[in-house]
């Protein structure tokens, strides 16, 4: 967490994504979704967790921070800028603070003068583990540690379909994908050995039908929720360089996770059966067998 001294008084905010709260990652979500330059998102961010963002008064081309009986009115306001018991913000402060959301964005220059700015999200805690769609829904545990390939490949194909469209209904889909009611007696599981951790029924492509349900939810609660998992699937490319080739995703030939399924089972039947491994445990399996088949190849070509 990263502290501050304004006034006299100390505010904590955010240093990294997974350090944030609800209300944070809601706050993110919100301005995100409304393409904001760089320094305007983390501007407004940060006048929101410091909880500055009611406090300020625009007066003779400056921005004051109006508290206490100030607060009353303009008349008040004018008063404490005339008396000197309200002070200006000094604009160069505001950039200082501002740099240290830097955590957020990643900026590239281009070649043509331009700037790519890019989500830099590491975020893999879970913040949002129901929802309401007509009935309680429940999410993935933190880092998605409970999720199957299968499913992690059906989420994937609708995360990428609405990034490329801006189609809501790849968005609610992949919500409906990851988010299913309770397994009946789930308290009951966790007493037996041989419990998985998952706490949500099985997927299948019925619960689809909940995506128009999930549309009636908040979209700032639905962006927050691509974010989760946005920040695992980064987290899986990061740490897998040799499955996500160059944090690629296309797969095999690039068909996709479909590609992959195919690549790595012996026979059509094995498919249904990988899609059911957990998403982590496929991962590592995968990694170690490009690792060992890099270093395969890397022999035979020292022996030419």
């Amino acid at each position: 967490m990263q502290t501050v001294e304004i006034e006299g008084k100390d505010f904590v905010y955010p240093g990294s994504w997974n350090e944030m709260n609800r209300a944070q990652l809601l706050d993110i979500a919100r301005l995100l979704q409304q393409q904001l330059s760089p320094y305007d998102l983390k501007v407004r961010l940060i006048f929101k967790w410091l909880r500055l963002n009611k406090c300020l008064f625009h007066y003779r081309d400056a921005t004051w921070i109006v508290n206490g009986i100030y607060r009353l009115g303009v008349p008040f306001a004018l008063w404490g800028i005339k008396k000197g018991r309200v002070k200006s913000i000094d604009y160069s402060d505001v950039a200082r603070l501002a740099e240290t959301l830097d955590f957020l964005l990643t900026e590239e220059p281009l070649p043509d003068g331009r700037m790519r700015v890019e989500r830099n999200n590491a975020l893999t805690r879970q913040m949002i583990p129901m929802i309401k769609a007509g009935v309680r829904l429940y999410g993935p545990d933190d880092r998605m540690r409970n999720i199957t390939a299968g499913e992690f490949a059906k989420a994937e194909y609708r995360y990428q379909s609405f990034l490329a469209t801006g189609n809501v209904r790849y968005l609610n889909e992949m919500i409906a994908v990851l988010y299913r009611p309770a397994r009946r007696f789930a308290w009951l599981a966790r007493l037996v050995q041989s419990w998985d951790g998952e706490h949500r029924v099985s997927y299948h492509d019925y619960h689809l039908a909940r995506a128009a349900d999930i549309a009636k939810i908040n979209m700032d609660v639905r962006f927050a929720i691509l974010m989760f998992f946005e920040g695992c699937r980064n987290l899986a490319i990061n740490g897998h360089p040799h499955v996500f080739n160059s944090g690629g995703d296309d797969g095999e030939n690039g068909t996709g996770w479909a590609g992959i399924f195919q690549a790595i089972s012996d026979k059509p039947t094995d498919i249904e059966q990988i899609a059911r491994l957990n998403f982590w445990t496929l991962l590592f399996d995968l990694e170690q067998k490009a690792i060992a088949s890099e270093r395969q190849r890397n022999e035979l070509e020292n022996k030419k």
